[in-house]
């Protein structure tokens, strides 16, 4: 048998222990014109807020936006929605021997 056969490589969706890895998106049901506040936003992607506040500083990201420019800062449900549509997707690449 040659070596490259024993090695094989095969495709197969991401999973995190037994549990399916499910892709992070925002409910149908909610309004575009709606607010999310910027703590919700970074727990509605799991992402920490000082990786969202670096993406901001470097203009990566949706727009966000502040009441007479002071305040919390908010993001349209429509700008979430494009971010996170723009976001690209990885596929995972699964070896094993056999």
């Amino acid at each position: 048998m040659l070596l490259n056969q024993s090695r094989r490589t095969r495709r197969r969706p991401a999973t995190k222990g037994d549990v399916m890895v499910t892709p992070i998106g925002i409910p149908e049901d909610w309004d575009d014109n709606g607010l999310i506040l910027f703590e919700e936003f970074c727990e509605l992607i799991r992402t920490p807020q000082r990786t969202v506040r670096d993406w901001r500083r470097r203009g990566i990201g949706p727009r966000w936006t502040r009441f007479q420019g002071v305040g919390r800062l908010y993001v349209t449900v429509a700008e979430a929605r494009c971010f996170l549509a723009s976001a690209k997707v990885t596929q995972v690449e699964v070896r094993s021997d056999g």
